[in-house]
């Protein structure tokens, strides 16, 4: 049967192993003013090991390339927009 400790959150970043193991990987947040500790990927496989590279995208903000890649063209990405069937960030 398996077992284990049950840890609170302050002793899940105390625990040396969970660094160790790189189960708390820090991504930038908009928002924050300091990098976030996130979950890492807990199976580690030596061939296709798996990482924490970035921060989740936040709601829409790829919208307007995803759509684009798929060859839609900007004027229907827009009419998309404005009628509600699709969301995305403010341009820059």
């Amino acid at each position: 049967m398996p077992f284990s400790p049950i840890y609170n959150a302050q002793e899940i970043f105390e625990d040396p192993h969970f660094a160790a193991r790189q189960m708390l990987p820090e991504v930038e947040q908009p928002g924050s003013r300091r990098p976030v500790a996130v979950p890492g990927v807990p199976v580690k496989l030596s061939q296709t090991p798996g990482a924490v590279r970035h921060r989740a995208p936040l709601v829409g903000e790829h919208t307007r390339d995803i759509l684009a890649g798929l060859g839609m063209a900007s004027a229907e990405v827009e009419r998309l927009l404005g009628i509600g069937a699709v969301s995305a960030q403010s341009q820059p």
